[in-house]
Order: structure tokens, then sequence, then C-alpha cells
């Protein structure tokens, strides 16, 4: 009976990942620079092909983790510094794309950090200028 229970779950979980299909944790847009975690559905093998906007080979038979022993179900970080379309390819040729962009979110945080440096440079200008006012 639990053998049963155990492999309707497994089942369960399976068609799960075949619903979600390959990048379940990346979606499919990404920032540059910034990791996420492909999963793959029920694949018998376990590298893959990391392929840029170029059609360039970033990674050659990637390993995989599998993630719970005998389910055929793996895992792999992806990170891609360059903009564009990035095709992974599983060992069973099936792939997927992911894009590659910069998003309004990582937009707005550039914009709040480069408004922090500047009211910093801001501060330090009126500081000397303070001063330069002191000595006169």
């Amino acid at each position: 009976m639990n053998k049963q229970l155990f492999l309707c779950i497994l089942l369960l979980y399976s068609l799960i990942l075949l619903v979600n299909g390959i990048t379940d944790g990346c979606g499919q847009e990404v920032d540059p620079n910034t990791s996420c975690v492909v999963r793959t559905p029920p694949i018998t093998c376990n590298t893959y092909n990391h392929y840029n906007s170029s059609n360039d080979l970033l990674v050659n038979d990637g390993g995989m983790e599998e993630i719970v022993t005998g389910t055929g179900v793996y895992n792999f970080t992806f990170i891609a510094p360059d903009l564009g379309v990035h095709t992974l390819v599983l060992c069973d040729n099936t792939s997927t794309n992911i894009n590659v962009e910069t998003t309004d979110q990582t937009d707005l945080g550039t914009i709040l950090a480069n408004q922090i440096i500047i009211q910093n440079s801001l501060d330090v200008i009126n500081e000397s200028v303070y001063y330069i006012e002191l000595l006169i």
C-alpha cells in the first residue's frame, strides 16, 4: 500500500513538472547576472547545453543534479551576463528559451542606487562649500 501511495505521489509530482516544463524556477525572463534554478521534466539523462543569443555554445554537457534519486527530475543553475534569448537544450533534445533582459524592477533599483550616490555627492559638495564659507 505504501509503495502504491509513493508511486501516486511521484506520478502527480511528475505531471506538475510536465505542466510547468523546463525553467520552472527561472520563468521565461531573467535579469542579467541573476542566477535561477532550472528544473527539468522527468528525463533519462543528466546533461544540458546552453547557447547565448548569438548561438555561441556557453555550456557544453553541463551537469545536472537529480532532485530525488530515481525520479529523473533534474535541476541546474542558470546565469547569463549578456542580454538576449538564450537556449537550453537538454540531453534528450528538449529545449526552451530564456530571455535575459533588464526588467523594470532592475531599472528602478539602478535608479534608486544612482539617486543615493548623487545625494551622497551633493552632501560632500555642500560640506565643502560650508567649510569654504567659514574660511572666507
